[in-house]
């Protein structure tokens, strides 16, 4: 349990956007075809707060200069991961980079205060690094301006021969992700080791192929399957029951930063009282399957189900052999460069940085280690990320964000913590027991159908504009 619970923390501190994207089908789901085995525990992801009043953080002090070797690289790093890096961890890196020929000392310099927006751009310039990543802000837009100012663009360099292993080790939909203005300002983190992306999945056993002609990749399509198979002891096994994975069981993505339904269809938000009318009516149906255990939320529940009919999770990922795997809902790859890792303008080592950046971030072994920390690095599992990303497209969105007005954002930013709240009284927490169990007196708290559209529509409106513009020029 408290691994468990140390995992959704992480993920309720950082909202970085997990990417990559697979082809949505409208009538038909075809199936995407990675194999293996299927992890006991699959994180949700968490939509980040953005309803905050905007600010433009600025660094408020000049850098102090406490490194003048021209050899010695500082890489200040968040200690949000699962395992900070280790002195053992680093000792490690640095022995890689010798065996490549980089002559040079880096040293990791570990946020352990845990500074963030404002606090974290004077905690930076305070250190002096050359590398850093670019910390947890509350809202992405922020981060973006403070990227803007404070990086190094990485256009010129990923163009570059040095830049083209880096280039080749991130996909075009995560660089994309990482382009404000189509810039290239960072490199993605990964913080979770196995969680790939922020797509949404169901994986079917293959035995019953012959019934997955008219699968749509919804979840009453889903159990209409399940009712023609006519076991009684077919079980579903969930990675977790939040908004999103609600949105995606009815056909739709997560926009803006992963917390609003958007239609891929349409090419635009779902209408909230379709949305509020739809959600209320599914998740009654999966609470009963919740309940009776037809449906098995790994989130909080461990029970032995054999071999499941059906896996529904969140981030591309191999699967265990017979199952073909369809994706329901793409991550749609917005501009989100929380936490992302980058090059400070002002370092007096531009070319070593680059190539010390270039190495740790493409290098399985060591990027591992830097995503996720001394405990759970694996050079094979991030192989497998990259080959997994690498292998999707873009989205029409890729690299997207509104221009939206103060009051436009903060409306966006009501809509989406009321959808994150509706479902958080699901499970409850007995500190007796130290665990979660299903509330046996759950109601979902959507706001009404005939109020939500009014009360909205403003920030609505104001994205499906910029959207429709984004697309066409796109």
């Amino acid at each position: 349990m408290c691994s468990r619970r140390k995992i959704i923390t992480f993920l309720l501190i950082l909202s970085c956007l997990l990417l990559i994207s697979c082809e949505h089908k409208n009538n038909s789901m075809e199936p995407v075809n990675p194999t293996g085995s299927m992890p006991s525990e699959m994180p949700s992801q968490i939509p980040s707060e953005i309803a905050k009043q905007d600010i433009t953080p600025t660094p408020t002090k000049e850098p102090v200069i406490k490194n003048t070797d021209p050899k010695h690289i500082r890489w200040a790093s968040n200690t949000f991961w699962p395992s900070t890096i280790t002195e053992e961890a680093q000792n490690r890196i640095n022995q890689i980079l010798k065996e490549k020929g980089i002559d040079c000392t880096l040293e990791f310099v570990m946020n352990r205060s845990q500074f963030h927006n404002e606090e974290y751009v004077e905690w930076i310039a305070e250190e002096d690094v050359d590398i850093f990543d670019l910390g947890y802000w509350d809202n992405p837009l922020w981060c973006m301006e403070f990227a803007k100012e404070a990086v190094l663009p990485l256009d010129e360099y990923l163009l570059s021969d040095a830049g083209k292993v880096l280039r080749d080790s991130y996909s075009e939909a995560e660089w994309k992700q990482m382009s404000p203005n189509g810039s290239v300002l960072a490199v993605p983190v990964w913080s979770v080791p196995g969680f790939y992306n922020g797509a949404f999945y169901i994986a079917l056993d293959s035995q019953y192929s012959s019934y997955f002609s008219d699968f749509d990749g919804t979840y009453s399509s889903l159990k209409e399957i399940a009712s023609e198979v006519g076991n009684p002891n077919l079980k579903i096994v969930i990675s977790g029951v939040d908004n999103n994975v609600i949105a995606a069981l009815l056909g739709y993505e997560n926009s803006y930063y992963a917390s609003i339904p958007y239609d891929p269809k349409t090419k635009r938000l779902v209408e909230p009282s379709r949305f509020v009318t739809e959600a209320t009516v599914l998740i009654d149906v999966i609470y009963a399957d919740l309940k009776s255990g037809f449906l098995v939320n790994r989130q909080y529940d461990s029970q032995e189900v054999g071999r499941p009919f059906a896996y529904i999770y969140q981030g591309v990922r191999s699967m265990p052999d017979g199952y073909a795997t369809y994706c329901i809902a793409r991550d749609l790859h917005e501009c989100n460069i929380n936490c992302g890792y980058a090059v400070s303008k002002t370092t007096r080592r531009k070319e070593l940085a680059l190539q010390v950046f270039s190495v740790c971030l493409s290098d399985p072994e060591i990027v591992s280690i830097i995503n996720w920390g001394a405990d759970y690095a694996n050079a094979e599992k991030w192989k497998e990320k990259t080959k997994l990303l690498v292998s999707e497209g873009v989205t029409e969105l890729a690299g997207f964000f509104p221009n939206l007005s103060e009051e436009e954002k903060k409306n966006l930013g009501g809509y989406s913590n009321t959808l994150h709240e509706a479902l958080r009284k699901l499970y409850l927490y007995s500190s007796a027991t130290d665990d979660y169990s299903l509330n046996p007196d759950f109601k979902p708290d959507y706001p009404k159908p005939e109020q939500v559209s009014k009360v909205y529509e403003k920030g609505i409106n104001a994205w499906d504009r910029e959207a429709e513009k984004w697309i066409k020029e796109n």
